[in-house]
């Protein structure tokens, strides 16, 4: 996630983690509609900077195929 400069989710996210302790993974259906049977409860994030993840870290699943091709870095 690379959110807009000013964009205040990112934020507000943290600040609601810190005071819950906890977030949701929810589906959506194809309808766009939440489905909270199927919730996923988390109690643990890591919030890191995109450019920190090199290929060999386990984050690095996130990006899209052939991403670290060049240099390993994905710049």
């Amino acid at each position: 996630m690379t959110p807009d400069p000013g964009s205040p989710h990112l934020g507000r996210f943290e600040k609601e983690f810190a005071r819950h302790k906890r977030y949701f993974l929810v589906p959506i259906s194809a309808e766009l509609e939440p489905d909270y049977e199927l919730r996923i409860e988390k109690r643990e994030i890591r919030l890191r900077q995109a450019s920190d993840i090199r290929s060999d870290d386990v984050d690095a699943a996130v990006f899209p195929e052939h991403y670290f091709d060049n240099d390993g870095m994905g710049f």
